[in-house]
């Protein structure tokens, strides 16, 4: 799946290492939770009989969990992480890999009523993030919106232009991911939150697969 995206653009492949570094941490940290994830298990088990490691299976690590999806609401809501191929305004193509957030009013994605555009709104992800502290922040927030079944529910959620905030209540989040406050602060600083324009823009969209 993103090896057609790697092709298709090969600044892709830069992200590669990231996504699969925090993969890798995630379902490792689950299996050490007590989270049974068959697709991880089976994975492992072939890695061990190819003779290979897990680091060395990085390509197929990210492709195995990662799922194309449509531009859409239904789709791409708070909580979510997702990779994506996106030209900007000046025509600059370039990738991300990004974290969905709720932000003015929004559940992840947002219409601009001047614009008539769609955008998404997301903190980005990138080789400065810290993935060890980013692995157990997205396991509370995945299994916070399993248990939740309101679709308005926002896991994460960006107040105002002026102030990002984390919601679930943070001291929670924080508590069950068992970080500080300034390990969240620091994952998920102001500067880093962006909005995406989806409907003309956003070329391809890959949702990252935390269920297994």
């Amino acid at each position: 799946m993103l090896g057609l995206l790697a092709q298709q653009n090969q600044k892709f492949l830069n992200l590669k290492p990231t996504l699969g570094g925090f993969l890798e941490r995630y379902y490792s940290m689950r299996e050490g939770l007590g989270d049974v994830d068959e697709s991880w298990m089976a994975f492992k088990a072939d890695t061990a009989e190819m003779g290979a490691t897990v680091p060395e299976r990085i390509e197929d690590l990210v492709s195995l969990y990662s799922q194309d999806i449509s531009r859409s609401y239904g789709f791409l809501k708070a909580g979510s992480m997702v990779a994506f191929d996106y030209v900007s305004l000046k025509g600059i193509r370039k990738s991300y890999i990004a974290t969905v957030v709720s932000a003015y009013g929004g559940n992840g994605v947002i219409g601009n009523i001047n614009t008539k555009h769609d955008l998404l709104t997301c903190f980005l992800i990138d080789s400065g993030t810290n993935l060890d502290i980013l692995a157990p922040v997205m396991n509370v927030i995945h299994e916070e919106n399993k248990d939740k079944k309101d679709s308005q529910y926002s896991t994460l959620n960006a107040n105002s232009p002026n102030r990002i905030d984390i919601n679930i209540q943070k001291k929670d989040l924080r508590k069950k991911a068992g970080i500080s406050k300034e390990g969240l602060q620091a994952l998920f600083p102001s500067s880093d939150f962006r909005t995406f324009i989806l409907n003309t823009n956003m070329i391809r969209i890959y949702r990252i697969n935390l269920d297994g």
